[in-house]
């Protein structure tokens, strides 16, 4: 052995006396980027469990699990992301796709336990301790689109000069983009009155698969092209763009795939020659009468609607202008109604041309859908005197094309 092999092992001494280029973890912590991706935090106050989260994990290490003591609310849910950091990789998607920016990575990244299950937790801002900061996203450059689709309008020195609609409706390509937005959470259902299958026919829309949406629509709603027109949209109010963004234009969508289809009988059959020995009569041609004698004449129900006026369609033809409501789309739809074997008798008022006692007597049943065509008082003075009118009355007998004497503005 040389001399130099002898005393190498000596070399060694000299490094107790260096600085050490390792981190003794966990006995010292190193300071981390402040963009780094530890484990997860989440803003309960802003999180409303769409559950994007995990639908987007490529490691299927995140769960929604119900939190009971969350108090619901429509466009939310009381579900909460559970992470599995066995199988998280801190790629960061969760963070990226989470629509309300709740979901946060932190710069925490320290997990030690003899324990496989403190590895799975449920992350809560007001409940964890450690820093806040680490990976979050970013509205400019993020993977969502938040900016709806403008809907094309008439510009105002046209359509000041008539009556015609304001709104153009989507192209083609407008309508793909933005349904694309819609993540399919299906939060914006709870705010549907009708709970309708909303991301479903999203999904047939933008692949121009019109007529399997229009299948979507009828399963609980025969009017879609007029509710995508004139629709409070309370599904938009429930989507989960409208915490961080401009929510899914669901109305506009509707109305927009429903319009691709011309003919409804090519798509929904109706045996209208079928009866099961059962009548109904429907008193009210507006919305509720309409709909509910659609599906009945589905079961083979014989239905009569009786119309105290002259045109069906209630408060949609008699309380909505025209350049909201076209005619044409108003007829579309009912003359559809129609030709599954539904009877409207028209001018006839229950309780004058014909009792309700006799509808009683000579049917199985009697629907009361007369709708609400007075107007509502704002209780000030001066309302009732000669020469106001109830906003009701006027838009009625202007589609009756009655004279109606106004002021000079």
């Amino acid at each position: 052995m040389s001399v130099k092999s002898l005393f190498s092992p000596l070399d060694a001494i000299k490094f107790l006396f260096k600085k050490p280029h390792t981190v003794r973890v966990p006995y010292e912590k190193k300071e981390p980027a402040t963009r780094y991706r530890g484990v997860h935090v989440n803003d309960w106050e802003k999180c409303i469990g769409c559950g994007n989260c995990a639908r987007i994990c490529t490691c299927q290490a995140i769960t929604m699990v119900p939190i009971d003591t969350i108090e619901l609310k429509p466009g939310t849910t009381n579900l909460r992301p559970q992470v599995d950091y066995g199988r998280c990789s801190f790629c960061g998607q969760c963070v990226d796709i989470c629509p309300t920016g709740s979901l946060k990575l932190s710069t925490e990244y320290l997990i030690v336990s003899p324990n496989r299950e403190d590895y799975v937790f449920i992350p809560n801002l007001n409940r964890d301790s450690g820093p806040r900061t680490g990976w979050e996203s970013d509205i400019e450059t993020h993977l969502l689109k938040f900016d709806k689709e403008e809907m094309p309008e008439r510009p105002p020195e046209e359509r000041k000069k008539d009556f015609d609609p304001v709104i153009l409706g989507f192209a083609d390509e407008q309508a793909v983009v933005e349904g694309y937005r819609c993540l399919g959470c299906a939060l914006c259902v709870d705010g549907c009155p009708t709970h309708m299958f909303i991301p479903e026919y999203i999904e047939k829309i933008r692949e121009a698969k019109y007529k399997d949406a229009l299948d979507i629509f009828f399963k609980n709603n025969p009017l879609p092209e007029i509710c995508g027109i004139v629709c409070t949209h309370n599904c938009e109010d429930a989507c989960i763009y409208s915490w961080r963004g401009q929510p899914v234009q669901i109305r506009y969508l509707k109305g927009f795939g429903a319009s691709k289809v011309d003919n409804y009988g090519e798509v929904i059959k109706v045996d209208k020659e079928k009866k099961i020995g059962k009548r109904v009569a429907v008193i009210g041609a507006g919305p509720a009468g309409l709909t509910l004698a659609f599906y009945l004449r589905k079961y083979g129900i014989e239905v009569t609607i009786y119309e105290a006026y002259p045109e069906p369609g209630g408060m949609m033809r008699y309380g909505i202008p025209r350049y909201r409501l076209r005619e044409k789309v108003l007829r579309k739809e009912i003359e559809f109604i129609k030709s599954t074997g539904v009877e409207i008798k028209f001018n006839t008022k229950v309780g004058r041309e014909i009792k309700l006692k006799e509808l009683l007597q000579e049917y199985d049943a009697v629907f009361i859908g007369v709708g609400f065509h007075r107007g509502l008082t704002m209780r000030i003075p001066g309302e009732d005197a000669v020469g106001v009118i109830q906003a009701a009355d006027f838009l009625r007998d202007v589609s009756m094309g009655k004279e109606v004497k106004v002021g000079k503005g």
